[in-house]
Formats: C-alpha cells, structure tokens, sequence
C-alpha cells in the first residue's frame, strides 16, 4: 500500500520562524504594532503571515486599512527574503531524513509561506525535487488550523496515487496549530517538541525533540 511523509516547513526542514519573527519585529513598529517574541511563538506559530497579522491586529484591537495590511505585507516578505537570500542550514536531521524517506515513501510539504520562499530553500539545499507534492500559503484561502491546505495536499497525492487515504499520511509539524489541521485532515502526526508544554500536549499521535530520531525503522512503524 501507498503511503506518504508531509513535511511542515517552517521549523521543521528549515528553522526559519525566528527569521519571520525578526521580519515581523522589523516592520510592525512602522505601523504602530508591538510584537514581543513569547507571544509569536505562542499564539501565532504555524499560521500564514496573513493569518498571523489578522490575529495580530484584533488581539490588540488595531485597525488597518486595506492599502496598510498589503503594504505591511509586502514590507515584511521584503525584510524575510533578505534574511533567506544568502540561504540557510536545513534543521538537525532533516536532508539525511528527506533523502532516505523519499527512496521509500512520497514526500510532500504543506506550508503557510510563499511556494517562491520554500523553493528557493530546497533549490540551494538540493532537494527541492524531492518533493513532488508541494502546498503553499497562495494555494488555499484558510490558514493552518484549518484543515484546508492538507486536504489540497492529499488531493494532490492522489493524483499520484488514488488508492492513497488520509490515514496513509504521516505529517511532521512543529506547532499545535499544524497537528490541529493534519489532525482534521485524518492524517497521522508527529510533531517535533522542544519544550515541556509541547511535550504534555497530548494532540499529536506521537512527539520526538528532533528529526535525527526518526529512524527508518521507526518511520516504517509509524506508517505500518
């Protein structure tokens, strides 16, 4: 039977959520936006830069006009492009993971950022033709935790391979907004938890604290 390993990206492959933070902490104060670090990682980790900034604006009761949210935006994927342009070092374990799972499983991504910001990554890093399957923020109208942009990513693995179900999918994500959305989705997940509070959260099927852990012995008994 079919099975397939989605990949989270942020966090995950790359850890690139400090850079989007930094991005964020750049550009908010010429808006008249405060952002401190505990609260981006724990109210807003895994959502778009969409999301995110909607989330943002009604947690401390803030309007913008249309014209300010698009400038804002575009402000803040110019001040996150800048920080990715001279690339990045991939997390603990994840090309040595990416390339002996994808000699066995199909791998694809399913990510809030920019298809142009993943590719860019995986392009440097080699792999980006290791992945067949990629969805990205500009594919789907919801952000993470809504389940969208994994059914859109097991849409497109059945294209591949129709016989392929939901439960044949084991999702690597590193924020409880990205389990929720697998979790809807019907996925199994595995999420990478670093801290005590990521530990006790009982929403994921299972935890690691890195990539380097998940042998192929234990992958195999994770999609068995």
């Amino acid at each position: 039977m079919p099975r397939a390993i989605v990949f989270d990206f942020d966090g995950v492959i790359v850890d690139t959520e400090p850079l989007h933070f930094a991005a964020f902490r750049e550009v908010l104060p010429g808006f008249g936006i405060a952002l401190a670090r505990d609260t981006y990682f724990s109210r807003y980790l895994g959502m778009s830069d969409e999301e995110i900034l909607r989330r943002v604006l009604s947690d401390q009761n803030r309007r913008l006009t249309p014209e300010e949210v698009r400038q804002l935006l575009h402000n803040k994927n110019t001040a996150y492009r800048r920080r990715i342009e001279p690339g990045l070092r991939l997390a603990t374990g994840a090309e040595a993971l990416i390339r002996r799972a994808s000699l066995k499983w199909v791998l694809a991504i399913c990510s809030g950022s920019k298809r142009v910001e993943i590719e860019h990554i995986l392009r440097r890093a080699d792999l980006l033709s290791l992945f067949p399957v990629i969805v990205a923020t500009e594919d789907v109208a919801t952000s993470k935790p809504d389940p969208a942009g994994y059914l859109l990513t097991i849409a497109r693995l059945q294209q591949r391979s129709p016989e392929l179900a939901p439960n044949d999918c084991l999702v690597i994500e590193d924020s409880a907004a990205g389990v929720a959305a697998a979790k809807q989705a019907g996925m199994r997940t595995l999420r990478i938890c670093q801290g005590e509070s990521c530990e006790a959260d009982g929403a994921a099927d299972t935890t690691v604290q890195s990539l380097a852990e998940l042998t192929d012995i234990r992958l195999e008994a994770l999609l068995a």
